[in-house]
């Protein structure tokens, strides 16, 4: 069979003839084609089964119960709250209209307290008045005092006390009214000439320390009550930062008290009784150191207890402040015409202490400070070697060298 011609036509249209095919080249430019990505396929779950109607039914009128339930339940715990908030609203409603009738009250009692206040102050400052005590009569009481209390001593205990047991009991009890060492004491007593100077001054320390500033003169339980009161009251003395005013207020407290209790005494039958119950306890301290019969001292010191316990309402009546001086620096008087100790003797007993006053009666002048009485004292000899109680000074040169100091006249 002859080859077809390629210029030859198939049927009737003529065919061209293509070129020659060139060879293809594959030029290193050119990267190769990355393999197709494949897809996971999942398997298709299988169809859920029919569920029974009525089962879902039954589920759809359980879950409706349910929350029927917890509506009912959520209803209930809501009413209950509303009604505990509801009580709380009460209480603070109550509480609320408590505080407004405190206050109202607060308001009404602070209202009076004023008006009462102030009325008070208007009766002050027109009626006040306090006692006009003179520097005069001061002396002139103390003075008494001093005398009745020397006459006492000096007529009463003069003799020798022989119980040694007795002495030793005396000197111990008196330490803590004299601060002198009981065996100073002792050996002051030793010789009877010096029994009267012991027993002033122990009267003395006794008066200042549980008579003056006590209200004794009040009655047993007044005096207590306002002796506590006073010692709180008092400014104390040791801080440096009392003023004057301070104690100026704590004087004018002490007298307008004073002058109340003065307007509505009738607690004599108590006075009385304090009086009684002070005099035995000196009388059961001096009795066996004096030969007198009880009832002589007990008279006598009754006396002396009375003109104390007026002389200190006379002082607590006015603004004044009194102090008694016993160890300090002020100038020291041997009175009664006793002669002064030369400068190797030294203090032991303070016989009558010294009457200080500040300022007038009626409170005015309160920064002047005025000696009335000087102190009343006694001087033992110093011992040899400068110490207490040496045995090389015996019983009868210190008796000796304290009768010289003592009792040599002028």
């Amino acid at each position: 069979m002859a080859l077809a011609d390629p210029t030859t036509s198939v049927g009737s249209q003529p065919v061209a003839s293509k070129p020659p095919t060139q060879p293809l080249h594959i030029t290193s430019s050119l990267k190769p084609t990355p393999p197709p990505r494949l897809i996971e396929v999942k398997p298709t779950p299988p169809p859920r089964p029919i569920e029974d109607p009525d089962d879902l039914r039954r589920q759809l009128d359980k879950a409706r119960d349910d929350l029927a339930r917890q509506r009912s339940n959520a209803k209930a715990d809501l009413e209950r709250k509303d009604q505990e908030l509801n009580e709380v609203l009460q209480q603070a409603s109550e509480a609320n209209s408590s505080v407004q009738r405190k206050e109202q009250e607060r308001d009404d009692f602070y209202k009076r307290w004023k008006q009462a206040t102030s009325e008070l102050n208007k009766i002050l400052a027109q009626s006040q008045s306090f006692h006009q005590v003179t520097d005069q009569e001061l002396v002139q009481k103390t003075t008494l005092i001093r005398y009745n209390i020397r006459n006492f001593a000096d007529q009463n205990f003069v003799g020798e006390i022989k119980d040694a047991k007795v002495l030793r009991t005396f000197c111990a009890y008196a330490n803590e009214y004299l601060g002198v060492p009981p065996e100073v004491l002792e050996r002051l007593l030793k010789s009877p000439s010096n029994h009267a100077v012991v027993v002033k001054s122990y009267l003395w320390a006794f008066i200042a320390k549980d008579i003056f500033g006590k209200f004794c003169w009040a009655g047993t339980k007044m005096s207590n009550s306002l002796s506590h009161l006073a010692a709180v009251l008092k400014p104390v003395e040791n801080v440096n930062s009392v003023s004057l005013e301070a104690k100026r207020k704590f004087q004018t407290w002490k007298a307008n008290t004073t002058t109340l209790l003065i307007d509505t005494d009738d607690e004599h039958s108590t006075h009385r009784r304090n009086i009684d119950k002070i005099v035995r306890e000196i009388l059961q301290t001096l009795r066996h150191l004096s030969k007198a019969s009880e009832r002589d001292l007990d008279n006598q010191i009754f006396d002396i207890v009375s003109e104390a316990l007026l002389i200190d309402k006379l002082i607590n009546s006015q603004v004044a402040e009194v102090t008694w001086s016993f160890h300090d620096d002020l100038p020291p008087t041997l009175g009664s015409g006793l002669k002064q100790a030369s400068d190797s003797q030294t203090v032991c007993l303070v016989v009558a202490p010294g009457m200080n006053k500040r300022g007038k009666s009626t409170g005015a002048d309160f920064n002047t400070n005025n000696v009335l009485l000087g102190k009343e004292v006694c001087y033992k000899p110093k011992p040899r070697d400068g110490s207490e109680g040496h045995h090389g000074d015996t019983t009868a040169s210190l008796i000796n060298r304290a009768k010289e100091v003592l009792y040599s006249r002028s």
